[in-house]
């Protein structure tokens, strides 16, 4: 308002980044942040300030309180700290202010004398306005014992929005009964200095705002309002309404630091932990033991469940009294319908039904309950309220419910005549010629596949097809087409095949005992190994337990086989 466009300050330092936040503002947070205890961790000298303020000063109190945890009062709190150090701050930040940016901006915003008028006037609304009000929120029991106190703080807005003299001097205060806390912070606050003028200027333009800002949010409070007078039963149920949003802040502070911490933690979890934490379940449940703790948590579980089969019994019951209502209402508006003549379905019959009630209030209930009967009954749509029987919280004249009924009426038979030759349509009307082929073509059996001829018996002479050509016949249809298949068998045949229709060859068991005769091999040489046998006794007793394995193999086929032979002499040659 005053520099307008113009950058004074920390704006005014090359580097600094600025907020969207005033001047004063910022002054007041920058500082907590530099010098606070809980400030920041990477520029801030809070021990430091202390130990300048004490060697150089004599000062061992630091009246700045953290930001974190606190909201209502904690700027106008902190404003008046920062003004009551104002001196001891500009030469502690001039003598820091090249070590970061932020001591940087701090000792700017400290040389601009708007920024220290707007600190001190924040000062003295916390020590007239904002703390009086908070403490006596605190001493009531009741919220609406709250009423007559913002009465009079409306007066006092008032008042010093037109003239703050005396909430400069400190010549007048909030409330009588809540005395003012005068300590050196007060003292520096109502020590007149130069400007005065300015503190004056601002103290009236904040007390305006909060005029108009408290005459919206407190007005079911004040005089005239909803909560001014109350009867005492409305007195008795507000007894638990908390005076103040301590309570509120401290769960949204909790709720945002297990949301930083816990970030795929789901709703109910966090409810959960802040209840817990709120009300000292932990330390509840360390007094007990564990079999009472066992028995709670049993005794938990089944409230739970019979809180569910309640809360489902609620819901079925809500639906069934719903549909009986529906049903009552349906029945009721059927016999009204009865009585006025039955169901208009056309604009002439409508006409006609009108032309014969005299009265304005006859026309308008037979109007109604057609409306009303297509609404509930028929189930037409109510698009736009077209169907409501009021408009605006009141009823509607007889012609507006007759263009509403004559547009339903319209849209209905519109709707029933184009069911009606759809329907037609679909009678006697034929499927397409494609579709029809495409169905026929579905219902034809699928073609047969090749298949080969196999028979329920093996192959009597397994060893005669190695090292032969073998002829395949394919059946086709149950018929043969003379078509020949030849393939070549490498060293053993892998697959089932059929030669005359009566011969089928699988070798199943052949496989596994050449999986067999290998293992054995295999764990003979692991053992010979593990044992450290010389190689001319590894040579020696291989040569023999091949030659017993490969006998032993030959007498389970009952025939002789190639790869036998050749297995036993690369096992010879392995060993």
């Amino acid at each position: 308002m005053i520099f307008g466009e113009e950058k004074v300050g920390a704006l005014a330092v090359t580097g600094f980044a600025g907020k969207d936040e005033g001047g004063t503002e910022r002054l007041v947070r920058t500082v907590c942040k530099g010098v606070q205890d809980r400030g920041c961790e990477k520029s801030g000298k809070a021990a430091q300030f202390r130990a300048f303020l004490s060697a150089e000063f004599g000062v061992n109190d630091v009246p700045l309180a953290p930001f974190k945890g606190n909201r209502f009062n904690i700027l106008f709190h902190n404003g008046a700290g920062v003004y009551h150090l104002y001196k001891h701050l500009l030469v502690f930040f001039n003598r820091h202010k090249s070590e970061n940016k932020l001591m940087l901006a701090v000792a700017a915003d400290l040389e601009v004398p708007q920024y220290i008028a707007g600190v001190k006037s924040l000062g003295i609304i916390d020590k007239v306005i904002t703390g009086p009000l908070w403490r006596a929120m605190e001493k009531e029991k009741h919220v609406l014992a709250m009423n007559e106190r913002y009465d009079r703080l409306l007066e006092c807005l008032a008042k010093w929005s037109k003239d703050s003299t005396d909430l400069l001097t400190g010549s007048d205060i909030l409330y009588s009964d809540v005395p003012l806390k005068k300590n050196s912070v007060y003292d520096s606050l109502m020590k007149p200095c130069e400007l005065d003028g300015m503190v004056k200027q601002l103290l009236e333009m904040l007390c305006s705002s909060f005029k108009m800002l408290s005459e919206r949010m407190l007005s079911e409070h004040l005089k005239g309002g909803k909560y001014s007078r109350v009867s005492a039963d409305q007195h008795r149920e507000m007894q638990s309404v908390p005076t103040t949003n301590t309570t509120v802040e401290r769960d949204f502070g909790m709720l945002d630091r297990l949301m930083r911490e816990k970030p795929s933690a789901s709703c109910i979890a966090l409810e959960a932990m802040i209840i817990f934490a709120t009300f000292s379940l932990f330390l509840k449940l360390a007094q007990k033991s564990k079999a009472q703790q066992k028995k709670a948590y049993a005794d938990r579980l089944a409230t739970i469940k019979a809180a569910r089969e309640q809360k489902e019994l609620g819901k079925k019951a809500a639906i069934l009294k719903k549909a009986d209502q529906d049903r009552a209402r349906k029945l009721l508006l059927g016999k009204e319908i009865k009585s006025v003549g039955g169901l208009a379905e056309s604009a002439s019959e409508l006409d006609q039904r009108l032309s014969e009630l005299k009265s304005v209030k006859g026309k308008s209930k037979y109007l109604q309950t057609q409306l009303k009967y297509r609404r509930f009954v028929l189930g037409a749509r109510n698009e736009g309220g077209v169907l409501n029987v009021s408009a605006g919280g009141k009823p509607k004249t007889v012609e507006q419910l007759k263009i509403s009924l004559l547009g339903v009426i319209v849209c209905d038979n519109e709707e029933l005549e184009a069911a009606s030759t759809s329907f037609q349509n679909r009678a006697i009307g034929l499927a397409p010629v494609d579709a029809v082929e495409a169905f026929k073509s579905r219902l034809q059996p699928p073609p047969a596949k090749k298949t080969r001829l196999t028979s329920g018996s093996n192959i009597k002479l397994p060893e005669e097809l190695v090292d032969k050509r073998i002829e395949h016949h394919t059946e086709e249809e149950g018929k043969w087409t003379g078509t020949k298949v030849q393939l070549w068998a490498r060293k053993v045949p892998s697959t089932s095949f059929d030669t005359m229709g009566s011969l089928e060859c699988t070798h199943t068991k052949r496989r596994r005992l050449r999986r067999t005769f290998r293992l054995e091999i295999y764990r003979f040489l692991y053992f010979s190994q593990v044992v450290k046998m010389a190689p001319t006794t590894i040579q020696i007793w291989g040569h023999s337990f091949v030659r017993r394995l490969g006998e032993q193999f030959q007498q389970k086929l009952g025939f002789k086989e190639n790869w036998v032979y050749k297995g036993i002499q690369k096992s010879i040659s392995m060993v």
